[in-house]
């Protein structure tokens, strides 16, 4: 009897050493340095009425300026195109506006999407943008990506041409309540410079 319980007690303390990576395997990572959580936060989905809403807010800032002025919600001034209803918007006759997947700058005035780091990470940030303009009109827009004062991502050009398509992407390591800010310079003429847009941001 002693020796068939000392049997079976080798041959599952085999199996723990070959299940454990003993006899050549190897764990997922190192569980004294195991990956961290990956969060994500996108607009259109996480698109609010609510400045702040999952570290996302909409501003405009004078072209080439840095002061930046917080948008207002409301209804869309008449004549806004693509069945828009509501949105973030400046003052003005042909103010910026910013609704939850469209946007347009305004004449000297850029349209800001602004997101706030909620903690100390690898930043991985990547935004689609595309021309909505059904005729030639104006000279495009410029987009760039900021963090705080440094620019990531210089001013890419966007041509008013309907379905011009654009990817832009960085990766950083940045601090908790550091500010990433996506600006739209309408550039010399603002006219057509509606663009569809939308923004991943993974933080590990």
């Amino acid at each position: 009897m002693r020796v068939f319980f000392t049997a079976v007690c080798l041959a599952l303390l085999g199996c723990v050493v070959g299940c454990s990576g003993g006899s050549g395997g190897s764990l997922a990572y190192d569980p004294a340095d195991p990956p961290g959580p990956v969060n994500t936060y996108t607009l259109p989905t996480h698109f609010s009425s609510t400045q702040g809403y999952k570290g996302w807010s909409y501003y405009l800032v004078p072209s080439g300026g840095d002061t930046y002025e917080a948008l207002t919600w409301g209804d869309a001034p008449a004549g806004t195109p693509y069945n828009i209803a509501e949105c973030w918007q400046g003052a003005g006759a042909s103010p910026v506006l910013i609704s939850r997947d469209r946007l347009c700058p305004a004449a000297g005035q850029d349209a800001v999407i602004r997101w706030s780091v909620p903690r100390t990470g690898q930043v991985e940030l990547s935004v689609t943008l595309e021309s909505l303009t059904t005729e030639a009109s104006g000279d495009g827009v410029a987009v760039s990506i900021r963090r705080n004062g440094t620019t990531l991502v210089e001013p890419t050009l966007i041509a008013n041409v309907q379905g011009q398509q654009h990817t832009l992407s960085a990766m950083h390591t940045m601090q908790s309540g550091d500010q990433v800010y996506l600006r739209v310079d309408p550039r010399e003429n603002a006219a057509g410079d509606w663009l569809k847009y939308g923004v991943t941001v993974k933080i590990q």
